[in-house]
């Protein structure tokens, strides 16, 4: 995904493209997702204006989270912190 780069907690990863608002939240490093055939669960429940996805292995293992209209879902003090300064 492009847009800023990654907020760095541990091995979490955060990357927000401002371009189409869509945050992605990284749970598992690249090194260990390699070679992962993952699918992808659409949370039926999502906040209003926002669509949550989850990427799965083999049914049972998380490696991210996909979150489009993240302005509108995420708090607006961790966007100010993922965007890009112009």
């Amino acid at each position: 995904m492009d847009g800023s780069p990654p907020l760095l907690t541990g091995k979490v990863k955060i990357h927000y493209d401002a371009e189409v608002d869509a945050a992605y939240i990284y749970l598992i490093s690249d090194e260990e997702a390699q070679g992962a055939v993952l699918r992808q669960t659409i949370v039926k429940k999502s906040p209003p204006n926002s669509e949550i996805i989850f990427d799965v292995e083999n049914g049972r293992t998380l490696h991210g989270i996909e979150i489009l209209g993240a302005s509108f879902c995420l708090p607006e003090s961790l966007i100010k912190r993922l965007r890009v300064p112009e």
